[in-house]
């Protein structure tokens, strides 16, 4: 029986995968939403970090496709991306809930919903093949900060079930953590849980994902899921969420959700 290859990249703070670059024909189809005319390369989408360097956007910097990849393609679909939000707000549904093992309920904890800029910005990485590092610069319009989760299944034919499995460990990183009330508290960076972290962090209230496949040097077969958070979490020392009741306390301009009670959405203008 042939065994599956399966490794994730941690957020932010992670450390990366060990992989083969190379160069080969490639394929893709373009699922990229459009969203009217956007100036990536504008100064005000560039990102200046606490050190003085800048960064030009990730849409700014990197072609639509990367030739550092074989037989690439862009697989993600309406379906997928309705699946992976349903798998976070499930998730942190069921944890605002106090339904995960040592974690207090969250009284603040937002629905998240699909934002197609930070997919676009998302995808876009995910169509470089990159998936041992993280891009510098994933701002939008919208939001300057935006933290970044990736996952990476590989295996000798494509797993359908790539993108719940790539979750899956992301969410799965709650066992590295010791001391869940210190780290709601107050985030630091510890023992490779940052995919997790961002997964629940409270306010973090946009998604958007890019799903590609390509092949490995040794004919293996790669899934990876770029997804984007905004607003970022994993900030130090800032709060994860709000322990209490669920929905005790959703921020203003959002109620109680009516799919995912536990859930604040943000109300209907």
């Amino acid at each position: 029986m042939r065994a599956a290859l399966f490794a994730i990249v941690l957020t932010i703070c992670g450390i990366g995968l060990t992989s083969s670059r190379h160069h080969s024909h490639k394929r893709h189809h373009s699922h990229e939403r459009h969203h009217g005319k956007v100036d990536w390369c504008s100064k005000e989408l560039k990102c200046i970090h606490a050190n003085g360097i800048v960064n030009r956007n990730t849409m700014c910097k990197y072609p639509t496709e990367s030739d550092e990849c074989t037989n690439l393609v862009d697989v993600q679909t309406q379906q997928s991306r309705d699946l992976m939000l349903h798998l976070h707000n499930e998730f942190r549904n069921k944890l605002a809930g106090g339904n995960i093992t040592h974690w207090p309920k969250a009284a603040n904890m937002m629905e998240m919903t699909w934002d197609d800029e930070v997919e676009s910005v998302a995808n876009r990485w995910a169509m470089q093949c990159k998936e041992k590092i993280h891009d510098k610069c994933r701002r939008t319009q919208t939001y300057k900060h935006v933290g970044q989760n990736v996952g990476r299944d590989k295996d000798y034919d494509f797993n359908e079930n790539s993108m719940e499995k790539n979750f899956k460990g992301w969410k799965n990183e709650v066992s590295r953590i010791s001391n869940p009330k210190r780290l709601i508290k107050s985030y630091h960076r510890g023992n490779h849980w940052g995919h997790f972290t961002q997964v629940i962090w409270a306010e973090s209230s946009k998604l958007g994902c890019g799903s590609v496949r390509y092949e490995g040097e040794d004919d293996s077969k790669i899934s990876v899921d770029v997804c984007n958070y905004a607003p970022a979490g994993n900030m130090r020392s800032k709060r994860i969420y709000i322990k209490g009741e669920p929905a005790s306390k959703c921020p203003k301009g959002s109620h109680r959700s009516k799919r995912y009670p536990n859930l604040c959405a943000k109300s209907k203008h």
